[in-house]
């Protein structure tokens, strides 16, 4: 199963490395309405157009945008003190591949967390040479692990002895699957099945902004935390000028909405009263929007890279030993 869990990572190991980071007017007071807004259209998303409709988690990263970001360029190379990053970086160069030369990455789970499809894009990632080389260098000790075969008169990799599957559907295009997912995945290929915006996350999808970078739609556990009318959230960001955030906390009722305002707003307030004898800039906690819009929750935070400096170096000089002069 180690060989499996890797495999099906290895896209997200490829791109999401420790991205440390960790408008400008004051929040004003916020006019509360019961009145939900009009319902969103279905989200249509070339990014959602394999997944079946029973996806609780579904997230899509533009690389490209990502790695030109001035955030990534500040801490992309945090990577080389990832062992196993920096073994895949190494048999990505073997096999005439960089980093850079990834596109987008696209994921679903499903509620179970136990089923998941991984969508990689980028130079040359769906060739059968590269395939080939590539489970040459990660997984030469553990050939059956990283198994390329034709199956109905196509190319496909079977990981794991088939716990998993991957699916070259274009040269720069490579699709992992959960085996429990795999007949799914083909039929959404084919075209037939359901979307999940016509599944349980429809309504969360309805409110993504994808235009953002990096964006993501989840359903969430009933009873999460303190909230018993979570449903789901949806949101946001991009690294484009600093970290922008943005989240919609979907609610049962407006009611429900109005009562988690309140609770994030008395925790926002907390943690400002307890940082502001610190050396760390709180503008961006003042600028902080959290708004009901019917039963869902929007939140808003940006920060400057200015601020994220700042920030980083107010806790570096927390972290260093007291001077014992």
């Amino acid at each position: 199963m180690r060989a499996t869990h890797h495999a099906l990572a290895l896209a997200l190991a490829l791109a999401l490395a420790p991205v440390a980071c960790n408008r400008d007017k004051p929040a004003q007071p916020i006019k509360v309405t019961d009145a939900p807004p009009p319902a969103p259209p279905p989200l249509d998303h070339p990014a959602l157009a394999i997944y079946p409709a029973d996806a609780a988690l579904i997230a899509h990263i533009d690389l490209s945008r990502l790695f030109a970001s001035p955030l990534w360029q500040r801490n992309g190379a945090l990577m080389a003190d990832d062992p196993e990053a920096q073994r895949t970086l190494q048999g990505l160069a073997a096999c005439g591949l960089a980093l850079t030369d990834l596109y987008a990455l696209d994921l679903a789970v499903d509620g179970a967390g136990s089923r998941v499809i991984v969508d990689l894009r980028g130079r040359g990632v769906g060739l059968a040479a590269t395939l080939t080389c590539l489970g040459g260098q990660l997984f030469a000790d553990r050939p059956q692990a990283w198994r390329l075969e034709e199956h109905r008169g196509a190319p496909r990799l079977v990981l794991d002895g088939g716990a998993a599957y991957a699916h070259p559907v274009a040269d720069d295009r490579l699709i992992f699957a959960a085996a429990a997912w795999d007949a799914p995945l083909l039929e959404r290929l084919a075209g037939r099945g359901a979307a999940p915006p016509q599944g349980p996350l429809g309504l969360a999808l309805s409110a993504l902004d994808t235009a953002r970078p990096v964006w993501f739609a989840g359903r969430l556990p009933p009873g999460l935390g303190d909230s018993p009318g979570l449903q789901s959230v949806a949101g946001a960001f991009d690294l484009d000028d600093g970290l922008a955030l943005e989240i919609d906390l979907v609610t049962a009722t407006p009611i429900d909405a109005q009562e988690l305002q309140r609770a994030l707003q008395t925790r926002l307030a907390a943690l400002r009263a307890r940082l502001s004898g610190a050396a760390i800039p709180l503008a961006a906690l003042d600028r902080a929007l959290i708004e009901p819009r019917g039963a869902a929750l929007h939140l808003r935070l940006h920060l400057t890279m200015d601020e994220i400096n700042a920030l980083r170096a107010a806790l570096a000089e927390a972290a260093l030993p007291p001077d014992p002069t």
